[in-house]
């Protein structure tokens, strides 16, 4: 009763629109804003669109990278920086015919990309600057709050640009992997894991689903996927596995016709007919029993985890101080690398898909499902879910 008529006093306070100089609540807010206490240095990171790309994968190696420099450092929390130039966004990557991302279209883009930097496993803030005067005021006024990545130096001078395909970032990784045992896994919050696992009870009921990232896009078609190759693996693990279902992960554009008229459709769901968004996509790839497709971004969501997969036609990987069939240095026993040196078949495919399949325990997948299945209310503040249920 007590506890009741102290908490009705303090809504109360609060909500009573007294004048300020009567109201102690003011008086006790400023005490704490003249005397607050030094939370000590923090760590930032600095994400600059204008020398880096607009992609999916290398944001979030840059979110593991300063993960792991934050524990070497000790911090508990880490801020970062997102910059772009709304004049001239494309940066040093422009082109001579013109850029897909220009001054009319990249606020659009901006707010989709943002939500990569949610994965961050000790997350601060997220601070979004549209110019480089902007953030620069900012670095001056709180440069002394902070230890830096990239460092000063790099980043006035735009040197960190992933020209090197990340390498800088994927050395500082295996090197925290050697002297900790672990990384920093990119988190994916209860959230949205509880509504992916709800998402295939509700739309593959009965069915063990198998996240399938296949690129296919425009540019660097090395790392495409070859369908003469994919097309007959996915039709004999339909005749083999009935009860496997593939969740096509990607982006909308990469959903070939030829989905829709295999036979084994009741075999295949392609996530964006139902409106995924791209942190719901990383979830329902976490969620799966494994993973598996051809080298893209939005796989770094496994590499960078426990999550087990089987990625194919990585590139150069001699780039990162790897032979063909090692693997990072990091991954575990249920996750493996396959690069361009290896030769595709459906065979091939099918026995690595099988060799997986016969490692994982599908009944704890099955009680982890069912535990945690949920789905989620799109307004915070009011749960639709159980208004909807009564």
């Amino acid at each position: 009763m007590i506890s009741k008529l102290l908490f009705l006093a303090k809504r109360r306070l609060l909500w009573n629109r007294i004048a300020w100089y009567f109201n102690p609540v003011f008086y006790w807010r400023l005490l704490r804003l003249l005397f607050r206490r030094n939370s000590g240095r923090r760590f930032l990171g600095i994400w600059h669109y204008g020398n880096s790309p607009w992609s999916i994968g290398d944001p979030l190696t840059f979110i593991a990278t300063i993960s792991a420099l934050a524990v070497e450092n000790g911090c508990k929390e880490i801020d970062i920086a997102v910059i772009y130039d709304k004049k001239n966004p494309i940066g040093k990557r422009t082109t001579y015919h013109g850029d897909p991302i220009d001054s009319t279209n990249c606020k659009d883009y901006i707010f989709d990309h943002l939500s990569l930097f949610s994965t961050s496993p000790f997350p601060g803030t997220v601070y979004q600057f549209s110019t480089d005067e902007e953030f620069r005021y900012f670095l001056k006024k709180n440069l002394h709050r902070y230890d830096l990545y990239p460092g000063l130096g790099a980043y006035l001078c735009g040197q960190y640009d992933y020209h090197d395909f990340a390498a800088c970032d994927i050395r500082i990784l295996e090197s925290h992997y050697r002297k900790h045992g672990n990384i920093p896994e990119l988190s994916i919050g209860d959230r949205e894991i509880n509504w992916a696992y709800w998402f295939y009870r509700q739309y593959c009921p009965g069915k063990i689903p198998i996240a399938l990232t296949l690129r296919n896009i425009p540019g660097d078609t090395i790392r495409n996927a070859d369908y003469s190759v994919w097309l007959p693996f996915l039709d004999e693990c339909y005749r083999k596995y009935p009860e496997i279902i593939f969740s096509f992960v990607g982006v909308r554009e990469e959903a070939i016709p030829e989905f829709y008229q295999l036979p084994n459709m009741m075999n295949l769901i392609v996530t964006k007919d139902y409106g995924t968004t791209l942190r719901e996509d990383m979830a329902l790839i976490r969620t799966s029993l494994f993973h598996m497709g051809t080298m893209s971004g939005i796989n770094a969501i496994s590499i960078f985890s426990e999550h087990p997969y089987l990625l194919f036609q990585m590139p150069n990987f001699d780039r990162y101080g790897h032979k063909p069939g090692e693997n990072w240095a990091f991954a575990n026993y249920y996750q493996k690398t396959f690069t361009t040196e290896q030769e595709m078949s459906p065979l091939f495919l099918l026995h690595q898909f099988e060799e997986m399949y016969a490692k994982l325990d599908v009944r704890v997948w099955q009680l982890r499902t069912r535990t945690h299945a949920m789905p989620k209310s799109g307004i915070p503040t009011v749960d639709m879910i159980r208004e909807n249920e009564k």
